[in-house]
């Protein structure tokens, strides 16, 4: 029982994710009253049941794994389908899926009669998916998937409104960043597996008391390089005023509470291993506390409010930080909790608050705190210390670049340049072989047969992309494995 409630909580969200993508995909959608209620009811199931979860986790203290399926085997080699239950897990989850629900209340009538509103349900159904899994995850593969998962709904929630340039390039630069602390996440898993042969949380744990200080030093260096880019860490930080681009509820869900919290969830989680690299805690502690600095500098002086939160919440993540590094994660976590409760519904009631307030109250605030910080001081937090112009430049720009070089690539194929001659040769030789080699040597037999297994199989195929026939393929796909692997 306990099996099926700990994979029902992840899957719960993303069967509902696949259904309304099938119905968008199919000639009659989901109509809004529809596609919130199913996205709002597999949310608030999926809480109660991480509160179930969170209750046994309690009561019996000790951390459970839960086997779900084979799935990665080369060798020596493993990483099965495997969840962790604890009070780590399942009380981050309880926190994932209830205020998901929340957001997604809030949503129904935010997004009313805003276009693309089936796609936001659905990035936003399939995001509680992928951090129900990151926090669930029982090792370092699986959470690396929601992890993922999380920043895949995060890019496509910035670039919400794509038809303007700035959400679109905003996305670009929130997406280019954050791969630096995906291969450094990926670099932990090669790291653990070579040097202490598991991946397993709980097995490494225990692999974390014997093994040599500078293979766990390396580990734990590359998870804070991952930590620190996916929650906005210096110097990471620059990315997270820009994924102010999205829609309020996703900013109040990914960067006020939850998706933001992911990396201290992460120095959290392999919190017994960094014990044993007292050097890693040490530049946990110092990153944690020039971010506490930056961000609340910089907070001081923005002039609209989801800045000013944002960078307040990235203040507040390097505080949690420091602790982590200093030893204190219970206080870290407890820290953790009540402000995701409280910047999200400072997200959430922004639009409300702006109302109350009077139109000369922010002019004098900013006087004020250019008065204290002085005339250096405050020109360097309006410039937010130039770091996004340095990322823009080092990061974004190439990326850019290399893109509109690929728009060109059709030069390759009109024999443009070395590169193109070398590729039109190289079609001119296959096309040789196949005419003078195979059809005529082998006789007209063979390829008027595979002409006709080729037309029989693109209409194979077209029969297999409608819509309705892949939303079926999908959920019947699912309720196999949920049969098989229970």
């Amino acid at each position: 029982m306990l099996d099926r409630l700990t994979l029902l909580v992840p899957l719960l969200p993303l069967v509902a994710a696949l259904v309304i993508g099938s119905f968008s995909l199919s000639a009659r959608p989901l109509g809004e009253r529809a596609t919130s209620r199913l996205a709002l009811g597999a949310a608030l199931l999926s809480s109660l049941g991480a509160a179930a979860l969170l209750g046994r986790a309690l009561f019996d203290g000790a951390p459970k794994t839960v086997f779900v399926a084979p799935w990665i085997e080369s060798g020596a080699y493993r990483a099965p389908l495997e969840l962790l239950l604890d009070p780590l897990s399942a009380s981050l989850a309880l926190l994932v899926a209830g205020f998901g629900a929340l957001v997604l209340r809030f949503s129904t009538n935010y997004m009313h009669r805003e276009a693309g509103f089936g796609r936001f349900f659905l990035v936003m159904c399939f995001f509680l998916a992928a951090m129900l899994l990151l926090v669930l995850g029982g090792n370092l593969v699986m959470t690396f998937v929601g992890w993922e998962g999380a920043g895949l709904a995060s890019y496509l929630l910035i670039g919400y409104h794509h038809e303007r340039k700035a959400p679109a390039r905003s996305a670009t630069y929130t997406f280019v960043t954050n791969r630096i602390g995906d291969a450094a996440f990926l670099g932990a898993i090669f790291v653990a597996w070579h040097e202490l042969g598991t991946i397993t949380y709980t097995s490494l744990f225990q692999a974390a008391e014997t093994a040599d200080r500078g293979a766990l030093t390396t580990l734990g260096l590359c998870l804070l390089v991952a930590a620190a880019a996916k929650s906005a860490q210096l110097p990471f930080s620059p990315w997270i005023s820009r994924a102010m681009e999205g829609p309020t509820p996703s900013s109040a869900l990914f960067y006020g509470a939850v998706m933001v919290t992911a990396g201290l969830f992460l120095v959290l989680r392999v919190g017994p291993v960094l014990d044993h690299a007292p050097d890693v805690l040490h530049v946990m502690a110092a990153m944690g506390a020039a971010t506490a600095l930056y961000g609340g500098l910089v907070s001081l002086v923005q002039t609209d409010a989801k800045s000013g939160l944002i960078f307040s919440t990235v203040s507040q993540l390097g505080l949690m930080f420091l602790a982590v590094g200093l030893g204190a994660r219970g206080i870290a976590l407890f820290h953790l909790f009540t402000h995701a409760l409280l910047r999200g519904a400072q997200f959430l009631t922004a639009p409300s608050t702006l109302r109350l307030v009077p139109r000369d109250e922010p002019s004098r605030d900013m006087e004020l705190v250019a008065g204290r910080l002085g005339r250096g001081l405050h020109a360097a937090a309006l410039a937010r210390f130039w770091l996004e112009p340095l990322y823009e430049k080092c990061l974004v720009a190439p990326l850019l670049r290399l893109g509109r070089a690929l728009d060109h690539v059709d030069t390759f194929d009109r024999g443009r340049g070395v590169p193109g001659r070398a590729v039109q040769y190289a079609a001119s030789l296959a096309h040789l072989i196949e005419t003078h080699l195979v059809r005529r040597a082998m006789g007209r037999g063979i390829p008027v047969t595979g002409d006709r297994l080729g037309r029989t199989l693109h209409h194979v195929e077209a029969v297999l992309e409608r819509p309705v026939v892949v939303g079926a393929l999908v959920l019947l796909s699912l309720f196999v494995v949920v049969r098989w692997a229970v």
